[in-house]
């Protein structure tokens, strides 16, 4: 029966953030003409539902859920990227991409590292404190100057028959309450039932959740020929997450990583795993076949497959 009320309350949620995620076509085909703005609004609106999750795991004194929400969402993208990656193939989309990804991800790559290594401290520090906080605005506007570069290189021509008027908004009211009610329900589980632990219902459970709709969005663009908006969209929802932890640890005494669990830690280790399979995207992409790219795909899901194992099944 619980598990009947969790899908319950994601399929609501879901259905209305993907309803609301059809207003970043809009976005994307209004006369904002610069790649860079069009992007920073098309992330805010898909970076809705994590965004009330995350401020509710807190409100409600659950810090560990909203941590691991995070990094199960951020780790779930990827694996977005991968799988429509396999079923479009034959667009070879890592071919047709900016550059400037590669020094995006190199971006995340390091703030991966940096998060592993200052978690290996066992007693608090001043470091641990505000070290990432201090990395994550500096890298997050890195990241702005680098998109900013990104040109797209036709104009964009999605479909879109909506306009944005009061349905946007009662799409936007949906959102945030199956978002909180989801939340609570999560945390109700994680009380109740000690097998599941908040980090484990965050990373795997709420992550894939609040990441879900990015599939539609992703998969409409993809077959439109868009890929750095997909990249963009996917790599800064990440870029996103973890300006959230920042913004939110300036209003808390002990900093959020404080709360990053073993289960957290592994899900982190993993996600830089497939950052760095990424790379092979990117760097000889137009040196690799079809085939290795498959191959590619196919390790980043077997990684996030193995992580399921390793934390739930074992």
């Amino acid at each position: 029966m619980n598990g009947i009320l969790f899908l319950f309350f994601a399929f609501l949620l879901i259905l209305s953030t993907i309803k609301l995620t059809e207003y970043t076509y809009i976005l994307k085909n209004s006369d904002i003409t610069n790649f860079f703005v069009k992007n920073i609004l098309s992330v805010v609106i898909l970076g809705i539902p994590i965004l009330v999750t995350y401020l509710t795991s807190l409100f409600i004194n659950n810090p560990y859920l909203a941590i691991s929400n995070i990094i199960g969402s951020n780790i779930f993208n990827f694996v977005i990227l991968a799988f429509l990656n396999i079923i479009f193939i034959k667009k070879n989309l890592f071919k047709k991409i900016s550059p400037y990804y590669f020094y995006i991800n190199s971006l995340l790559v390091y703030i991966y590292i940096v998060i592993i290594n200052i978690l290996m401290i066992k007693k608090s520090s001043l470091f641990k404190t505000i070290g990432p906080n201090i990395l994550v605005i500096i890298f997050y506007f890195i990241y702005l100057f680098f998109l900013s570069k990104i040109n797209l290189k036709k104009k964009i021509t999605i479909k879109a028959n909506k306009v944005i008027n009061i349905k946007f908004f009662i799409y936007l009211f949906l959102v945030i309450i199956f978002s909180i009610t989801l939340t609570l329900y999560t945390d109700y589980l994680s009380f109740n039932f000690p097998k599941f632990s908040s980090s484990i219902i965050g990373l795997f459970l709420l992550g894939i959740t609040t990441s879900l709709p990015k599939i539609i969005s992703s998969y409409t663009l993809i077959k439109n020929n868009y890929y750095d908006l997909v990249l963009s969209d996917i790599i800064g929802s990440n870029m996103f997450n973890f300006l959230l932890l920042t913004i939110t640890n300036f209003f808390f005494k002990k900093s959020i990583y404080f709360f990053i669990t073993q289960q957290s830690l592994f899900i982190i280790k993993m996600t830089l795993y497939i950052h760095l399979l990424f790379y092979l995207y990117i760097i000889r992409n137009k040196a690799l076949s079809k085939i290795f790219h498959i191959i590619i795909s196919l390790m980043i899901i077997v990684i996030y497959l193995y992580s399921w194992k390793t934390l739930i099944i074992d």
